[in-house]
């Protein structure tokens, strides 16, 4: 947009003229972008993976944080404990209440029953304390009969009220932090020299697992002389494996040195299997190092090749502005 600008006015032509060449009158430019991209490589380095540490840690406390309160129309909400709460209708203020029934089932002997037109629910000023209001209404409380042994006749407690508050208490709905440590092993977490060194490990990890292949080859397949095995992404093959027929028709063969031969055989089989499972798995974490090393260094690289491709673009067509841009 700046070159444009100046191309735009004549002013380009007028440094070019001087003697003054494109280079020098782009290293304001040039010089701007460096530090964009200095600053830039250090956020994605150093801030990013301390952000996104305390991100997702607080992201998965609040996934399984129990919600507060969502009380949803013509649905008993059973979010507190011992309460059970149903409205008919709910304004979009999320506070007022409609046809309200609340059932309190705190004592097991002494069931009560609460119904009233209108209600709010608010919060206390600490926002430990969840209070609601209910207006013009019944409680309705239901206990044993004393005056009969077996106590399966019950009597029933009618009061009318104006106004009627319960507080509860929002104590079993703070949300308990999860210790930062269970994320720090993720890959978005390290830096860029984390990065290379946990990649390094990987690769010496790989190396190991096909030398552990190979030498597991050598000692359980005497017959065999190998020349050659190779490691895909994919599958491990054996490559160039040649058979010495005559050493083996040599040997007294029985049935119990078959049935050995066909469990080392297939020992073997489950170990290469597990050994290419767990190749996999490393190659993976070894990209996604990669993926995230080379991460840390797209945003700077961004900011010096589009400065240099939006110059010269803008020196060429001469027009300027963000509907050039975009």
């Amino acid at each position: 947009m700046v070159i444009g600008n100046l191309a735009e006015s004549n002013e380009l032509t007028a440094y070019k003229a001087s003697g003054i060449s494109l280079i020098r009158v782009m290293f304001g430019l040039i010089f701007s972008a460096l530090l964009m991209a200095i600053f830039a490589f250090y956020f994605s380095n150093r801030i990013s993976p301390y952000v996104n540490l305390k991100f997702y840690t607080l992201l998965y406390d609040i996934r399984k944080q129990k919600p507060a309160l969502d009380i949803t129309e013509g649905v008993f909400y059973r979010g507190i404990s011992n309460f059970a709460i149903k409205v008919k209708k709910k304004d979009k203020d999320n506070k007022t209440l409609y046809d309200i029934i609340v059932y309190d089932h705190t004592n097991s002997d002494n069931n009560s029953i609460v119904t009233a037109k209108k209600g709010e629910v608010l919060l206390s000023n600490t926002g430990q304390y969840l209070i609601l209001n209910l207006y013009e209404g019944s409680q309705y409380q239901f206990k044993p009969n004393i005056n009969k042994q077996d106590g399966s006749v019950k009597e029933m407690t009618q009061l009318s009220f104006k106004k009627w508050r319960k507080i509860f208490d929002l104590k079993e709905f703070k949300m308990e932090r999860t210790d930062e440590s269970l994320f720090k092993s993720n890959y978005a977490m390290y830096n860029s020299a984390q990065l290379r060194l946990l990649s390094d490990s990987v690769q010496m990890e790989l190396n190991k697992s096909e030398s552990n292949i190979n030498q597991t080859i050598k000692n359980n397949f005497v017959p065999f002389k190998q020349d050659d095995i190779s490691l895909s992404e994919n599958d491990i093959m054996l490559k160039n494996i040649s058979i010495n027929l005559d050493s083996i028709y040599a040997r007294n063969i029985d049935v119990r040195g078959t049935t050995m031969a066909l469990g080392l055989v297939n020992g073997v089989i489950a170990n290469i299997e597990n050994s290419r499972d767990d190749i996999k798995w490393k190659l993976s974490d070894m990209a996604q190092y990669q993926i995230e090393l080379y991460r840390k260094f797209s945003l700077s690289f961004a900011c010096i090749v589009l400065m240099l491709i939006g110059a010269v673009m803008g020196a060429i067509v001469r027009k300027s502005g963000f509907g050039v841009l975009y």
